[in-house]
């Protein structure tokens, strides 16, 4: 899910300004509404996962989430 969409469902979305590869985002699942703690890392290195509230396989739009937070998915 992309910041943008997150802002649409008015969720609202903590992003602390200065990230760490071991830093937490907590990624809304889309269906369920059950938020799930990824570091920056595994955001980098992950595209998707299954949501722990309803398991629905959740795509993670990496390159807006971490351009969200001002980084790169490199």
């Amino acid at each position: 899910m992309s910041l943008d969409e997150a802002r649409q469902h008015n969720w609202e979305v903590y992003l602390p300004e200065h990230l760490s590869d071991d830093q937490i985002i907590e990624i809304p699942c889309v269906h369920c509404h059950t938020t799930s703690p990824k570091t920056i890392a595994w955001i980098r290195a992950n595209d998707r996962y299954n949501c722990p509230g309803c398991n629905a396989q959740i795509v993670v739009e990496r390159n807006a989430l971490l351009a969200g937070v001002g980084l790169n998915a490199d």
